[in-house]
């Protein structure tokens, strides 16, 4: 696949500019950004904040020859910078997604414990408050908190409501988000200009009851809400808090799907999904040979733990010599290592989920065990450095000590010690894979590649005798695109490791397990290596089975990508698609099925299409996206998707303001401010924009 020249289209409130260069930037679990440097004209520092943006480039991967213009990006003015010397003028345009909302919507806590001599309310809010109810307190000087709001006790209980519902904490803490536009017209009218919540789109891991047993969902809510020193908060550190407590992850791709959602069709600009690592890519998600031209990986064994020490910091009190001793709870991982302290052995089901080099040889005895005549003269009893597994015979003993996700002690309070004990052996396993393998990283550059998603897994096909192909999480995309047609993509990704990654002891194919609140239907489970993993493979490619004794697999995640980012064409559109399937449900074989498919189609001549029809996703062309949000389309604009000439100004009565009208829930203070947020408004934003493109006409050609 060459490289080709790529064209772009700037829209600003809906009108056509040209523009210099375009560089846009998604990273996981924060907005995307995007700077458009514009020609230097004078009427560039009139642009006003809030100014909306669209960014749209030609899908070269549709299968036509008529190439369509689909969103890469969509947001706000947030900023600029300008610059000047005796050669040349530059000015740019920062941008930020619509979910900068998110950012702005702020909460403040109160904790009284650091107001000495006071008495005062639980807690307070600034921003995101939506009326004042119960005690004042004054905090200090003239400024006062209203410790007791019905914002906090909104969201509790909007969380709770869906937590009722029979919804998961994950997909109930939504209702933060949705929530925003109760605080005030601001929040209210820009949610529907941008219809934010249409465009969210969520999957849960489907069992985070094995994760966490909420008895008083209430109380948990409650304490998350007012936890911590007296700060401002966002809707999105919230949000993300919560998501964290339970593996979910967040992020906005850039050339975000169109998806069907509640029978309609939406773009999925916000994705919320369980944490991904251990997940085979979806096919958007592949680099194939010619999307790269080198790859680079960095791996450090001093900064990859043998064993984990994890404390969730939730003191406990025992009696014992007349007293009251206050101590920690301690988890151990890996499983060899949690058995040493837990002084048995361990249950053949966990030695066998376990990888070899994870397990130790038999005979060291067991914690706070009394030494024998030979042992070591540094203890009386066996200590934990006592204790070696495989790995830490080759490499030495490698600590990670840790204290509980944020907020994870909440989740136990209600737990008997069971459950507790049960809980924290889960996350300690499943906190040592992770922390083992998020320190390796990589980073690679190709040409424009608008396929891959931020926060999913890919796949890096090497097509070389070598055949080391690489499955690692994508962490940050960017791609630079030119006015003259020249753009690039580069991926920075960690959890870095070879699909075909051995034990350092056995020489057998390992891969981290995939947690128990995953649910097992949806997101496969380890088990045995049998022949039909492998049918149809060449003879080279069965013969490395023979180093992997248990394998993930994988036979339905595909309708997990496909309901988080959209359906799939099976003729020119299979992005959305996992790389396993029922037939190929190891991430092993699904790579080398991969690799013998693309090694084919380059001895046939169909390289290019073979690519485009794997990797392609079900973009948003440029006219669904103006429609959506409420542009109506003149005889000239249908069909322009396909068009080459997009120099267009988007009207519409929705479009231009009349989104005032559609929002739900108004209020009194809704109805006085209708007519200072709709039409007027944007017409002030309009109007330095349509001053410029003036300007560009009379001046074409102008740099300064």
């Amino acid at each position: 696949m060459k490289a080709k020249s790529s064209k772009a289209a700037l829209f600003i409130e809906g009108r056509w500019v040209p523009f210099v260069s375009i560089n846009v930037t998604s990273t996981m679990g924060s907005a995307p950004v995007a700077s458009i440097e514009l020609v230097p004209l004078k009427e560039c520092k009139y642009f006003l904040p809030r100014t909306s943006v669209a960014i749209f480039v030609k899908d070269e991967s549709y299968p036509d020859d008529a190439k369509p213009w689909v969103l890469l990006f969509s947001g706000e003015v947030m900023g600029f910078a300008f610059s000047k010397s005796p050669s040349s003028r530059s000015f740019t345009l920062s941008c930020v997604s619509e979910s900068t909302y998110w950012d702005n919507a702020k909460q403040y806590y109160l904790n009284t414990a650091i107001i000495p001599g006071k008495v005062v309310g639980t807690g307070g809010t600034d921003i995101l408050e939506t009326k004042k109810t119960g005690d004042i307190a004054k905090a200090a000087g003239e400024e006062t908190r209203y410790t007791v709001t019905t914002t906090k006790a909104d969201i509790t209980k909007r969380v709770l409501e869906e937590m009722n519902s029979g919804k998961d904490l994950a997909e109930a803490s939504l209702a933060i988000i949705k929530t925003i536009s109760n605080v005030n017209s601001f929040y209210r009218f820009g949610q529907q200009k941008y219809r934010l919540n249409d465009r969210i789109s969520f999957v849960s891991s489907g069992n985070l009851k094995e994760l966490i047993d909420i008895n008083n969902k209430e109380e948990f809510l409650q304490s998350l809400f007012g936890m911590g020193a007296s700060d401002q908060v966002t809707a999105r550190q919230v949000l993300y808090l919560i998501m964290s407590t339970v593996f979910h992850k967040a992020s906005e791709p850039l050339a975000p799907s169109s998806i069907i959602k509640g029978g309609k069709e939406t773009i999925a600009s916000f994705l919320f999904y369980p944490e991904s690592f251990v997940l085979p890519p979806p096919n958007c998600n592949i680099l194939f040979p010619e999307h790269y031209a080198a790859f680079g990986t960095q791996r450090n064994f001093a900064q990859e733990n043998t064993r984990l020490i994890f404390q969730p910091s939730i003191p406990q009190v025992l009696k014992s010599m007349g007293g009251n001793d206050v101590f920690l709870p301690t988890y151990y991982a890996p499983v060899g290592f949690r058995d040493f302290h837990k002084k048995h052995d361990a249950s053949p089901e966990k030695q066998e989920a376990a990888n070899k080099h994870d397990k130790a040889p038999p005979g060291q005895g067991k914690a706070d065990a009394p030494v024998g005549k030979d042992a070591e003269l540094t203890s009386i009893t066996l200590q934990d450095f006592n204790h070696l597994s495989y790995e830490e015979i080759m490499r030495g003993i490698e600590y990670l000590r840790i204290g509980a996700p944020p907020a994870c002690s909440l989740f136990t309070r209600t737990m008997d010690s069971a459950k507790r004990g049960t809980y924290f052996d889960q996350l300690a396993d499943y906190l040592f894979y992770q922390n083992r393998y998020q320190v390796r990283s990589g980073g690679t550059s190709g040409p424009l590649n608008l396929a891959p998603i931020p926060g999913l897994n890919m796949l890096i096909i090497d097509a070389s005798e070598v055949g080391d192909h690489i499955v690692a999480q994508l962490q940050s995309i960017s791609h630079n695109i030119s006015s003259t047609g020249g753009a690039r993509t580069s991926y920075q990704m960690n959890y870095v490791r070879s699909v075909d990654e051995r034990d350092m002891w056995s020489h057998e194919i390992v891969e981290p397990n995939i947690p128990p609140w995953y649910d097992h239907a949806v997101f496969g489970s380890k088990s045995e290596v049998t022949p039909s993993d492998y049918q149809g493979l060449s003879a080279e490619h069965k013969d490395m089975f023979q180093l992997a004794k248990r394998l993930n697999k994988f036979p339905n995640v595909g309708s997990f990508y496909q309901k988080l980012i959209g359906t799939y064409n099976e003729k020119h559109s299979k992005g959305s698609d996992s790389i396993t399937n029922k037939t190929y449900s190891t991430l092993l074989g699904a790579t080398l099925r991969i690799e013998e498919e693309y090694l084919h189609s380059l001895q046939t001549g169909g390289v290019e299409e073979y690519i485009n029809t794997q990797t392609r996703r079900s973009y948003v062309l440029l006219e669904d996206y103006f429609k959506f949000l409420g542009a109506e389309l003149t005889a000239d604009q249908k069909g322009m998707s396909f068009s080459e000439n997009v120099n267009t100004v988007f009207q519409g009565k929705i479009f231009d303001g009349g989104y005032v009208d559609t929002a739900p829930n108004q209020n009194k203070r809704d109805a006085a401010m209708k007519p200072y947020m709709g039409k007027v408004l944007l017409d002030k934003r309009r109007i330095p924009v349509d001053m410029y493109r003036k300007s560009l006409a009379e001046n074409r050609g102008f740099r300064g």
